[in-house]
């Protein structure tokens, strides 16, 4: 058997029970108070900071490439350092391939496969 909702809450205040009266102080309450403020105010005051905003990206605020073939040259540094570890990969593909792989398929297979004269040179560098 459902169990049966439970009640509504009961409606809020109306204007007439709610308390309309401006708050007062004594005037002993009122002094204190006003005290404590002043003394507040003759406090030290804040030194300035200064902030190191870090919200925006490093390479936006530095102009790293004055010239269109700065940027073209280190791209093409990175390309060769990418073409030199691929090489690297090619060589222990190469000599792990030579310990199964008799040298005359070896060979074959850089004939036909590696036109490029740096892998021709890793070619011969596997045969010795």
């Amino acid at each position: 058997m459902p169990v049966p909702p439970p009640p509504a809450p009961p409606p809020p205040p109306t204007l007439a029970l709610a308390n309309t009266e401006k708050p007062t102080l004594s005037r002993s309450e009122q002094a204190g108070r006003n005290a404590l403020l002043s003394d507040i105010t003759k406090g030290k005051k804040l030194k300035k900071t200064v902030t190191n905003d870090r919200s925006a990206p490093i390479l936006d605020s530095f102009n790293y490439f004055e010239n269109p073939k700065d940027l073209v040259e280190v791209a093409v540094v990175a390309l060769e350092e990418v073409a030199v570890a691929a090489a690297g990969v090619l060589v222990v593909a190469v000599v792990a391939a030579s310990v199964v792989v008799d040298h005359l398929a070896l060979e074959a297979f850089f004939k036909q496969e590696c036109q490029s004269s740096d892998v021709l040179q890793v070619e011969m560098l596997v045969r010795t």
